[in-house]
């Protein structure tokens, strides 16, 4: 008997305690062994991921994707492996919401000696991510019509920090407003 087919069972019987509430959730969710292989998918995972459970279910994502993706997730699940929860925001690579931003959370799954597995969850935060990239734009456009209305310009916090310089006023102290903020 190898120490895989130990970790199965135990593994198998963490995902029977979770299932019924991660298949009700309504975020895609999955539960990766050890050797890195899908053994539990929901509902929402499929229509994420834009496969049925069987094509996930025993395979790890290269054999599904055909590729190693480069964002992170698989340093994120080699850390969930070893015991530490990792929340990290990247982007879909592949299927149906390809480039939709997602918060994904890579949790240990934990029999009563050690990690079993790792449970990921995934949060679309593309609204957040939208109204952060447009907040960026509006920002910029505003520091440009005031670094050319050609009046001095800041804003000092209550600790007397500099939290906004326009260039002309920057000009009158130093060369480069970035270096006066904080």
């Amino acid at each position: 008997m190898t120490d895989q087919t130990l970790v199965r069972p135990s593994l198998e019987s963490r995902i029977a305690a979770m299932k019924p509430g991660l298949d009700v959730l309504g975020l895609p969710a999955c539960v990766i062994d050890a050797e890195r292989r899908y053994r539990y998918v929901n509902a929402a995972y499929c229509v994420h991921g834009g496969y049925a459970p069987d094509d996930y279910l025993g395979r790890t994502s290269e054999e599904i994707w055909g590729r190693v993706a480069q964002d992170g997730r698989r340093g994120a699940l080699h850390k969930a492996l070893a015991g530490e929860t990792v929340v990290f925001n990247r982007r879909t690579v592949d299927g149906p919401n390809a480039g939709l931003w997602m918060r994904a959370h890579y949790m240990p799954v934990r029999d009563a000696t050690s990690v079993v597995g790792a449970l990921i969850l995934l949060v679309n935060v593309q609204e957040l991510k939208d109204a952060e990239e447009e907040i960026a734009l509006q920002r910029k456009q505003l520091q440009l019509v005031l670094d050319n209305i050609g009046v001095p310009m800041s804003y000092v916090d209550s600790n007397r920090r500099f939290r906004f310089a326009n260039q002309p006023g920057g000009d009158w102290l130093i060369a480069d407003t970035a270096e006066a903020i904080g």
